[in-house]
Parts: C-alpha cells; sequence; structure tokens
C-alpha cells in the first residue's frame, strides 16, 4: 500500500514538473508541421508549433533546431506537448528594447519594422534581394499616397498615365532622341517656329 501511494505520489509530481518544459528544438520536419524538443534528458515525440492563425487565413513561422522553445504538455505528457513559443537566448537575443515597435530580423539581414509611436514603417533588405507584388488575376490596383521618395534606378513596363506637372533635372531621352542635346534644322531667327526633332 505504501509503495503504491509512494508511486502515484511520484508519478504526480513527474506530471506536475512536465506541464511545462523549457527546451531546445533538436529535430524539424515541416512537410508535416512537427518538431522534436529536448529538455535535460527528455526528447519529446513529434509535436506541432502554436501559429497565430490557422484557419481561412493561415500563418508560417517555423521553429529552427537549436531556437529556445516552452512546451507546455497537457497531463504533464511530452508526447501530447505544444510549443508556445520562442524564447530570447544568449546566441539570439532580442531585436529591439522598445514597446512601440514590432521588428521581425530574418538571418539574411533582412529587417520589417514598424514604430507605432514615430508611425514610421522600415524595410531592409540585403543586397539582390527581391520584392513581388501579383495577382491570380493578372490585374492588381496599388494606392500609393504622400511623398516617396526613390533610390536608384526605377524600369517600367507599360503605359504611364499622369496628372500634374514632370519636373527633372537629368535629361529625358525617347528612342534615340536627347531632350536636352537634340536640334532642330531649318530654323531662322525670329521665324517663331521649329521643324520636327532630328
Amino acid at each position: 500500500m505504501m509503495e503504491e501511494l509512494a508511486y502515484g505520489l511520484a508519478e504526480q509530481v513527474r506530471q506536475l514538473n512536465s506541464v511545462a518544459l523549457k527546451g531546445t528544438v533538436e529535430q524539424t520536419d515541416y512537410a508535416m508541421a512537427r518538431v522534436r524538443v529536448r529538455s535535460g534528458d527528455t526528447l519529446t515525440g513529434w509535436i506541432p508549433w502554436m501559429t497565430s492563425r490557422a484557419g481561412g487565413d493561415v500563418d508560417w513561422s517555423a521553429p529552427e533546431i537549436g531556437e529556445q522553445v516552452m512546451v507546455l504538455c497537457p497531463s504533464g505528457d511530452p508526447a501530447n506537448g505544444v510549443v508556445l513559443g520562442a524564447i530570447y537566448q544568449t546566441a539570439h537575443p532580442a531585436n529591439a528594447n522598445k514597446e512601440t515597435i514590432r521588428r521581425t530580423t530574418f538571418d539574411d539581414g533582412a529587417v520589417i519594422e514598424y514604430d507605432r509611436e514615430n508611425h514610421a514603417l522600415k524595410v531592409i533588405l540585403p543586397d539582390n534581394a527581391s520584392v513581388a507584388l501579383s495577382s491570380s488575376g493578372g490585374t492588381m490596383a496599388v494606392d500609393l499616397q504622400g511623398g516617396i521618395t526613390i533610390k536608384g534606378d526605377v524600369t517600367l513596363e507599360g503605359d504611364i498615365n499622369q496628372t500634374g506637372k514632370i519636373t527633372s533635372s537629368g535629361d529625358h531621352v525617347a528612342g534615340s532622341i536627347s531632350l536636352q542635346q537634340h536640334v532642330h534644322g531649318g530654323v531662322q531667327s525670329g521665324s517663331g517656329t521649329t521643324g520636327a526633332p532630328t
């Protein structure tokens, strides 16, 4: 009787100690959206991780091997565990230190940040990165309002419809004809009209 009671108490203590485990992702199965987590001598089975949306809208942000996480184990059974989320660690510290900033930092150097205090959205991309906006129907409306500054070359395919004036400090070239460098032949001083560009 005493042995059974001692075993029961020991099992309850074990279960309580296993309700929440801090561990490190040791194995991943991204095709099935499952990971195995090592916590001390315990290696969980293949368990899912929590995400912000998994219904009509679905988010994907997969844990990586070596990432420190917290595992919730109903009834203290790691086989039924769920990864609650990641925990900052020395090797991967917090990437911001202000409550008004939401920032995602990627391993290749890309950063997406919004600072609600300053109403500022910042996107930093590494060299040779690409940005794609596409529509499944082939057409898309993009509405950009406010002042826009672009530093670097811009390539457009398609027509441009514009209202208002265009001010340029550089030359405009249509085909091989330069707005600043082309000349007109057959023009007489004071005639008031010119011929077509050459």
